[in-house]
């Protein structure tokens, strides 16, 4: 039987490259001794970098980390959140509608029932909810690979190219 080559391995794991890197696989030892003339050192931070780095350039059915983030800002605006009724206490001032049952707890136990304390209630917003969570959770590793394994780049553009693909997002939106 004859021995496969590089060329022909990489190609037949391509498609499940990701799924080696969640697995824990270190790819620097096996890119290391097969591709001596490559000077990676860090190769997760490679691997990093090229994730924030990815875009569909004109192809519709994939989406990359620039194209998401060129897209943030309207998307933003349209998160789902939650509400629910919050009880607060004011002195003096009504801000939403009067729980009378709590104002007369709150102040018979105040021991004065003409003391101008009121219990309101207002409804809160929760942002807080488990897709918003993930989206929260992505964001925190986008500006966490932008700020530490970009920084130096961002801050000395000579001699890196590839930042006019940096050009059109603003990462700065995330920090």
């Amino acid at each position: 039987m004859a021995k496969t080559t590089e060329e022909t391995l990489v190609q037949d794991i391509a498609d499940n490259f990701q799924t080696y890197l969640r697995k824990g696989v270190r790819f620097d030892r096996v890119i290391g001794s097969a591709h001596t003339d490559l000077d990676i050192d860090d190769i997760e931070t490679l691997l990093r970098i090229h994730f924030v780095l990815t875009d569909a350039d004109g192809n519709q059915s994939k989406v990359g980390v620039l194209d998401f983030m060129r897209q943030l800002e309207d998307r933003i605006r349209q998160m789902k959140t939650t509400t629910s009724p919050e009880s607060f206490q004011y002195r003096g001032e009504i801000r939403g509608q009067i729980d009378w049952q709590g104002t007369v707890k709150t102040r018979a136990r105040a021991g004065r029932l003409d003391e101008p304390i009121f219990v309101c209630t207002q409804p809160e917003e929760h942002y807080n909810i488990d897709e918003n969570l993930v989206l929260k959770r992505l964001l925190s590793v986008i500006h966490e690979i932008v700020t530490d394994d970009l920084a130096y780049a961002l801050e000395n553009p000579a001699g890196y190219d590839w930042r006019t693909c940096l050009a059109r997002t603003d990462f700065a939106a995330i920090s």
